[in-house]
């Protein structure tokens, strides 16, 4: 070889060598394959090819150069060896890099690259206390070397040795601050120590410090050469635990644009948009998951959630069997498929596989919780009751007191002691229960001293019912502040257990409510037409909105019936429904008279008839003693029995119930034609 080519050589080497320390691993292996193998810099050149190809993804082809410089030429270079040792435990051969690591280190005594590379492989081999020997003899040879102190930290985490893991990390992000396998140990241990906090403080500000410090690095890693999707992934994870779900929905379409066949960043960002009730975009963002990995078990978890959710719950039964045709003991699936089949009225096999989800999981509450309302709606109330109880483990379950589970009345007689009753649920279970508060008063005894807590909206109510009741005092949810001390508690709907309630004791004595004196009804009569209140829709956030309310389209087919006045009692978004009537087919709008359930009894009072889906409106018409329709859909609730057209709780309401899963058309023909009949 010339002078001139030498020179050239030279060059190019220089250029591989730049090339590489600039992360151009593509030029770095065009520039080293043009230095032959005989030049001054040939064997220097095949080790740059060598990182080159592993930083390209083709380690296999970086291992096979490697292999032929250090077996087949028999030169024993340190560098190499060691580059050699590493790459051959990146290739899960931890064992054949060991000898070559030590090798390299016996040519380069105290070498702190070897010395990690050393500390990493005897991870693997499981040989911890070499391995942090190893880590502590890299850091003292090179104080400034970031990527032992990071290493050492990983280790100590695996070893739960928390403490002394984040100390490591802040070591190695003092020296490197947006060194990214510091960031991501430091954010694994805070999560694993806020999973483990023992207390809801700590947890969340374990986990707002990880936010912290994973977004100061995805900030870094943006303004970089390149996203960091894996980080973006697990940020949008961390802040959807802490509830921050429009910053969580930003991270996972962040993690998405950078790798969109992400599955798990599909899945976390479904949940985090379905508790945002934007349950149709987490919904398509589940399919595109199972596009990817068509058997993916938190898709299938998810999606079969979610149809059931948005009222499809035939085809949520095909997902979940998919799902259980993959994992059969999986205790999520069976409860969603449980929940499935009630809706499609499938009693049996849903009572089944609720006693699966108990077998597998007997100290959850959910395998006892469910059951209790199939018992419920077959009319078993002495074991329905008892079962329902286990709805103060339930997740969803929000008690008014500190512990439910602490002073709870058994129901024996409580002379001389006071009992805190409280509302637990929605308005319709208060108006529903409250007719037990004369036998509560009953049982604990004339020397008790009651006190019912209600929510604000019912407590113009609740104050007549208890004066009637004989309840000492009424607290409402709007004034928590004041001071409720009690010797016991009880939930308002733990009280038919406490009660013994049959079906054929339930107290049904209407009416157990009554208008407040000075509430006048604004509602005008026409003299021999009947007067109808109207409800189509309940909260739009109930899990149940999109099976119980009705398109108003198809509800306002009933305001052609001829004869008959209509006032809506209609509340919230759903009220507006009514722009849209033409003109000739006015309906009285009262959203504005009503203040609180006193003004919305003194509207049903008033009325002749009350058409409502299954909300409280319903229940309140009962409660007052006048007529009321329910519509009912596909698969009931627990306190409606089965198939039944009346129910023993109010003597005035009648049930047209779908007979058809999502099919209110034949519901509201039937209510037609009976309202075309009615007569007050």
């Amino acid at each position: 070889m010339g002078i001139s080519e030498r020179e050239d050589a030279t060059d190019a080497y220089a250029a591989a060598l730049d090339a590489l320390r600039r992360g151009d691993a593509r030029e770095a292996l065009v520039r080293a394959e043009t230095v032959p193998a005989e030049h001054t810099h040939g064997d220097a050149a095949v080790h740059v090819r060598a990182v080159a190809l592993q930083r390209l993804g083709r380690l296999e082809e970086a291992l096979a150069l490697l292999e032929t410089m250090v077996t087949g030429t028999g030169r024993r270079d340190g560098p190499i060896l060691n580059t050699y040792g590493f790459m051959l435990r990146l290739a899960g051969r931890a064992g054949e890099a060991l000898p070559l690591l030590e090798e390299a280190l016996s040519l380069m005594p105290g070498s702190p690259e070897a010395l990690n590379n050393l500390g990493v492989t005897l991870t693997d081999l499981g040989r911890v206390a070499e391995a942090e020997a190893a880590y502590e003899r890299a850091i003292a040879a090179r104080a400034d070397f970031a990527e032992p102190h990071a290493n050492r930290g990983a280790l100590l985490a695996r070893a739960g040795r928390w403490e002394e893991a984040i100390a490591s990390f802040d070591r190695a992000l003092a020296l490197s601050p947006d060194y990214i396998e510091a960031v991501r140990g430091k954010v694994e241990v805070l999560a694993a120590r806020a999973d483990r906090a023992g207390d809801v403080a700590t947890g969340r500000a374990a986990r707002t410090e990880a936010v912290q410090l994973l977004s100061r690095a995805l900030d870094a890693s943006e303004s970089g050469a390149g996203g960091w999707a894996e980080g973006w992934l697990r940020l949008g994870n961390l802040l959807y635990q802490l509830d921050r779900d429009g910053e969580a929905v930003r991270a996972f379409l962040r993690c998405l644009t950078l790798a969109p066949g992400t599955v798990r960043a599909h899945v976390n960002l479904a949940a985090a948009l379905e508790r945002m009730g934007r349950a149709e975009r987490a919904a398509s963002h589940l399919r595109q998951a199972l596009l990817i990995q068509p058997n993916h078990p938190g898709a299938l978890k998810g999606l079969g959630h979610i149809t059931l959710k948005l009222g499809n719950p035939v085809e949520a039964i095909a997902v979940l069997e998919q799902g259980l045709r993959q994992m059969p003991a999986d205790p999520d699936l069976l409860y969603s498929y449980g929940n499935a089949l009630m809706r499609c009225e499938r009693y049996q096999a849903a009572a089944d596989a609720y006693k699966r989800v108990r077998a597998l999981q007997p100290g959850a509450a959910r395998g006892l919780f469910a059951p209790a309302a199939l018992l419920l709606m077959d009319g078993q109330y002495e074991t329905g009751w008892a079962a329902y109880e286990s709805r103060f483990a339930m997740p969803s379950f929000k008690a008014n007191v500190p512990d439910v589970t602490k002073a709870l009345w058994d129901g024996r007689p409580l002379s001389g002691k006071r009992l805190l009753v409280h509302v637990e649920q929605g308005f319709g279970d208060t108006i529903q229960f409250c007719r037990y508060l004369p036998l509560l008063r009953e049982r604990a005894g004339a020397g008790a001293e009651i006190t019912f807590l209600c929510e604000t909206a019912l407590y113009p109510l609740m104050v007549e019912k208890a004066r009637d009741a004989g309840i000492d005092r009424v607290v409402h949810l709007g004034e928590r502040d004041v001071s409720i001390g009690y010797d016991a508690q009880l939930p308002l709907l733990s009280a038919p257990h406490r009660m013994g309630t049959r079906v054929e004791t339930i107290p049904a004595e209407c009416p157990y409510l009554r208008v407040p004196g000075g509430r006048a009804a604004p509602v005008e009569r026409t003299p021999g037409r009947p007067a109808v209140a109207v409800v189509w829709a309940g909260r739009p956030n109930h899990s149940d909105d999109r099976y119980r309310s009705v398109p108003f389209d198809l509800f306002s087919r009933l305001f052609a019936v001829e004869g008959a006045d209509f006032h809506s009692v209609q509340l919230g978004a759903r009220a507006a429904d009514l722009a849209r009537l033409p003109g000739a087919r006015a309906v009285t709008d009262h959203a504005g008279d009503i203040g609180d359930f006193a003004d919305t009894a003194a509207i049903l009072d008033a009325c002749d008839l009350t058409i409502a889906v299954d909300t409280a409106v319903a229940h309140l018409a009962g409660a007052l003693g006048r007529p009321v329709w329910t519509l009912i859909p596909h698969g009931g609730e627990w306190r409606w029995l089965r198939g039944q057209e009346t129910t023993p709780w109010y003597p005035t309401m009648r049930l047209f119930r779908q007979r058809v899963i999502g099919d209110w058309t034949g519901v509201i023909a039937r209510v037609g034609e009976a309202l075309g009949r009615f007569t007050p």
